[in-house]
């Protein structure tokens, strides 16, 4: 299947429109482009996230940590979209709640999302509560297997970032660093601006974070320091992602009275 640049606005120039806050951003880009559309005409502002691409030992350990830990709703894994580069999760100060909310507590259908071929789930249609995750509308009358979903699709992003790359990837990574307390000063010397290059001072602030978990100091970035790192990222306090998800329980709580008071009428 391969997932329309054509019945749905886009913008193509997405990378002013949609950041990646330390998550893989191995998206098909005609999402990317969509949520891109979306963010310019609706939100007047970039959207943020803390979620793109996922391995599947990342969605493991999500799994774990909600079947044995009780953490956070996670799929099993194999069957997240986000193992298939099909799903984004907001995140970040930045990002619109308002907005995003008032289309999760509406009915799939008249959701302001689905105008630009964007489907997040809705209190209308499944038990599980996840108004942040953002997916595209294809999915929904898909009945093949997700591993087959993209086949025709271009998908962004490297596997890899290592000393001398450079590109919006690497500034993503520096961000990261920064908002974990790894952007520091090298041999004395401050660093410079975050500035896409994967220069001597990114390598080392890059060993300076994988020494801090564990990993081999060797300078790369591959899927599993970006793991780490968004393990690191979801620790952050963030005061409004806290006051989004109380405006969340409250709207659920509104909803689950006005349901339990139709049921008390029949």
């Amino acid at each position: 299947m391969r997932i329309s640049d054509t019945a749905y606005p886009i913008e193509k120039d997405w990378r002013k429109w949609v950041i990646f806050d330390g998550a893989l951003d191995r998206v098909v880009v005609v999402f990317l482009q969509r949520l891109a559309a979306y963010s310019r005409d609706i939100l007047k502002r970039p959207i943020h996230f803390i979620a793109g691409f996922r391995t599947y030992d990342m969605q493991l350990q999500l799994w774990n940590n909600y079947k044995y830990n009780g953490g956070p709703y996670a799929n099993y894994p194999g069957n997240s979209w986000h193992e298939f580069s099909c799903a984004c999760d907001v995140h970040g100060p930045s990002s619109k709640w308002g907005e995003i909310m008032r289309d999760y507590i509406l009915p799939p259908g008249k959701q302001t999302m689905n105008k630009y071929g964007i489907y997040i789930t809705s209190w209308a249609g499944t038990q599980v509560r996840e108004w942040w995750h953002l997916m595209p509308m294809e999915i929904m009358s898909y009945t093949g297997t997700k591993s087959t979903f993209l086949t025709d699709d271009v998908v962004n992003g490297e596997d890899e970032m290592k000393l001398n790359d450079n590109g919006p990837d690497v500034l993503s990574w520096q961000n990261a660093l920064v908002k974990v307390g790894k952007w520091a000063l090298v041999d004395g010397v401050p660093t410079p601006t975050p500035n896409s290059n994967f220069g001597p001072t990114t390598q080392a602030n890059t060993n300076s974070f994988k020494k801090s978990i564990g990993l081999p100091e060797d300078g790369i970035v591959n899927e599993t320091t970006w793991a780490k790192m968004t393990d690191a990222l979801r620790l952050l306090p963030d005061q409004e992602l806290d006051k989004a998800n109380n405006e969340v329980k409250r709207l659920q709580k509104l909803i689950d009275d006005y349901t339990t008071a139709l049921q008390a009428l029949h």
